[in-house]
């Protein structure tokens, strides 16, 4: 009887595998015992839903940190969003003055440079740093111009492209 090492079961079998569960995916699927011992071991136990839901390891690091940074930025703009009502019933009369385009200016700018201050500014790439920076600047309309021309080139970017390099 030959040993079925476990990681390459899987991973000749079912390479993109990160979640599964016992009582569907194991048992429809019929994984050799050792290979769900294994998993029960080495995976993480998400929940008793269909006797057992399993993440792999990095798969579920993955996931939790995109939750807990969609959950920083969720109340990243809640507090950003009470700022800007407390502002609004300020009311003076040098913003009475100001047009809706340069108050509108105001606040991306105010906006981007908040973003740039706080921890969220440290997951991010170079690209898009420089990208906020500008916005912080001079204003989201450059800083749209600034995402859509290659800064070595001039050449104006696809959509896609833009995409590609800023998310």
């Amino acid at each position: 009887m030959t040993t079925v090492n476990p990681q390459e079961w899987l991973n000749l079998n079912w390479p993109n595998c990160k979640a599964l569960d016992h009582d569907w995916t194991m048992e429809r699927y019929d994984y050799p015992l050792v290979v769900r011992n294994w998993i029960k071991e080495n995976w993480i136990k998400v929940s008793d839903n269909n006797g057992g839901t399993y993440h792999e390891p990095r798969y579920h690091r993955y996931r939790t940190e995109s939750k807990n940074r969609f959950n920083q930025r969720k109340e990243y703009y809640e507090n950003e969003k009470n700022q800007e009502q407390q502002t609004s019933q300020q009311t003076s009369q040098e913003k009475s003055e100001q047009t809706s385009e340069q108050k509108s200016q105001e606040s991306e700018k105010k906006f981007a440079k908040t973003y740039l201050e706080s921890e969220l500014s440290n997951n991010m790439d170079d690209a898009n740093k420089k990208a906020l920076n500008v916005m912080a600047t001079k204003g989201a309309s450059d800083a749209i111009k600034y995402m859509f021309t290659d800064q070595e080139s001039g050449r104006q970017l696809s959509y896609s492209e833009m995409r590609s390099r800023y998310g």
